[in-house]
């Protein structure tokens, strides 16, 4: 978990106008592509891929989708944290092995070690009851 949250303090630390956050699941779910555009204004592209993904989002997203879980099901053995869901027709929960009291209690754990990274980043993927 430590490493983990080294991620988002080294992240915090960086100039504000040398970083961008993007969360995967608002990345690959929002409809009007927003988050792709601000990618790509971020990094000076044209959004010229983007086009290409609203004309064919369902395909690139089911894509997507089958190519995260199959990742995640290569690594399941070794994974020993939650993880956020992935909303839309499709959603999958990648957490769905995890008893929700174990997760409830790492969220519980990083509130309580991170509190400014959990508000920031975290809370959003909070385990429901």
């Amino acid at each position: 978990m430590e490493t983990y949250l080294e991620r988002f303090r080294e992240y915090e630390s960086w100039p504000p106008e040398n970083r961008l956050l993007v969360f995967y699941e608002d990345f690959i779910t929002q409809i009007n592509g927003e988050a792709t555009v601000k990618l790509l204004d971020f990094i000076g592209e044209e959004p010229t891929f983007y086009y290409d993904y609203i004309q064919h989002k369902e395909e690139y997203q089911t894509r997507i989708l089958n190519s995260y879980k199959n990742q995640h099901n290569k690594n399941k053995k070794n994974s020993l944290s939650g993880g956020s869901s992935v909303g839309g027709a499709k959603e999958i929960y990648y957490t769905q092995d995890k008893p929700p009291r174990v997760l409830i209690y790492i969220d519980e754990l990083l509130k309580k070690k991170e509190p400014k990274i959990w508000e920031k980043y975290l809370k959003r993927f909070k385990t429901r009851d």
